[in-house]
């Protein structure tokens, strides 16, 4: 998997993380500010174990009002599954 920013164990030129990704393509002042620089634009983890998706905001209202609203358990989640072939049964 991708790392999601630098942490504990994880080299300090690593430039293979989301958050490099997220600079790259948005450029740092295009990205929130509420977690400082080591997690700009970083919202939150969905699912971890799951589906991997990383919800990330471009300014600090969105992200403010997005953080409220997971506080809040009022953020709904819907999951389409794709699959190529036909899975084998367990």
């Amino acid at each position: 998997g991708m790392l999601v920013h630098p942490g504990a164990g994880s080299s300090s030129g690593d430039k293979n993380t989301l958050l490099d990704g997220l600079i790259w393509h948005c450029g740092p002042q295009q990205l929130s500010s509420i977690n400082g620089p080591a997690g700009l634009g970083i919202v939150h983890r969905l699912d971890r174990g799951t589906s991997g998706v990383i919800v990330a905001a471009k300014d600090n209202l969105t992200h403010a009002l997005l953080v409220m609203q997971w506080h809040q358990h009022s953020v709904g989640k819907d999951y389409l599954v794709l699959v190529e072939g036909e899975p084998s049964v367990a």
